[in-house]
C-alpha cells in the first residue's frame, strides 16, 4: 500500500522549514531519505523520491507546482521552495532537485551553476539521533499539531499506551538571508500568488492507523488525548527523586 500523498507533502513542507535542510540543492531521493530519518517513525509510512515526485506532480497540486517554478517577482508570502531538473553527463533521464529557503526568498546567487552545488546530505543522513531528540517534546507538539480547538469525544475513551512521537533534531540558529538577494538559474514567468498551499492528512487511513484512532473519534481528538496522557507521564517521571 502506497503512502498517502497528503502525508508525504505535509512532511515535505515541514522538512523545508528545518534550517539544516535549507540553502541546498538536493535530489528528491535525498529529501525523501532525510524526511524518513528525521520525521517518519513508522517504517510502514516510509517513502522514496519517486513517491515524493508523484505527490508534487499530482493534478491537485498545480498551485504548488507554479510556486516551485517561480523565479522572478517572488512575493513575500512565497513558500520558499524551488525545483530544477538536471541530466548528468551520460545519463538517459533527468533528476529533479529541490531547494528550500525562508519564505519570500529565492535561491542564493553563487559563482557556480546551481547543479554544481548539489548536496548529497551525507553529514545529515549519517548523524546519530539521540534518544532525547527522538522522544515527544513540547516542540514536537507544536510542530505536528496544527489542529482546531479540541472537542471532547461523545463517550469515555479507554486509555492507551502513549504514542512515541519522533521529532526532528534541534533546529540550528536562524541565519537571516541578506536583503536584496538575486535569484539563480533560469527566469520562469508565473503570476504572483497570495496563498501558500496547505497540506493535510489527518483524515487519511494512514493517520488513523498511526495515531490509533477509536471508531467514535476523529484523529485530532485522539492525538490530543494521547498527548495529555504522555505529558502527565513525563511530569510524573520528572517529579521522582
Amino acid at each position: 500500500m502506497s503512502t498517502d500523498q497528503g502525508f508525504i507533502l505535509s512532511l515535505f513542507s515541514e522538512a523545508t522549514r528545518h534550517k539544516d535542510f535549507q540553502h541546498k540543492w538536493m535530489s528528491s531521493d535525498t529529501w525523501a531519505a532525510l524526511i524518513n530519518k528525521y520525521y517518519v517513525f513508522d517504517n510502514t509510512l516510509a517513502f522514496n523520491g519517486k513517491d515524493l515526485l508523484a505527490s508534487i506532480n499530482s493534478k491537485k497540486q498545480r498551485h504548488l507546482q507554479a510556486q516551485l517554478d517561480l523565479r522572478s517577482s517572488v512575493p513575500k508570502d512565497h513558500i520558499g521552495i524551488f525545483r530544477e531538473k538536471h541530466r548528468f553527463h551520460g545519463g538517459s533521464s533527468y533528476t529533479w532537485f529541490f531547494y528550500a529557503t525562508d519564505k519570500g526568498q529565492c535561491p542564493d546567487k553563487t559563482e557556480k551553476k546551481w547543479h554544481e552545488t548539489i548536496n548529497d546530505a551525507n553529514d545529515l543522513l549519517n548523524k546519530v539521533i539521540t534518544r532525547n531528540e527522538a522522544i515527544e517534546t513540547k516542540n514536537t507538539t507544536k510542530v505536528i499539531l496544527n489542529l482546531h480547538p479540541f472537542t471532547p469525544p461523545s463517550k469515555k475513551r479507554k486509555i492507551l499506551t502513549p504514542v512515541r512521537l519522533r521529532t526532528s533534531e534541534t533546529l540550528a540558529p536562524e541565519n537571516k538571508s541578506p536583503n536584496g538577494l538575486s535569484c539563480s538559474s533560469v527566469v520562469h514567468h508565473c503570476p504572483p500568488t497570495t496563498t501558500a498551499p496547505t497540506f493535510s492528512y489527518w483524515d487519511s487511513p494512514e493517520a488513523r492507523k498511526l495515531f490509533r484512532v477509536e471508531e467514535d473519534e476523529d484523529t485530532q481528538q485522539s492525538i490530543r488525548l494521547q498527548i495529555e496522557v504522555l505529558m502527565k507521564a513525563n511530569a510524573s517521571d520528572t517529579s521522582l527523586p
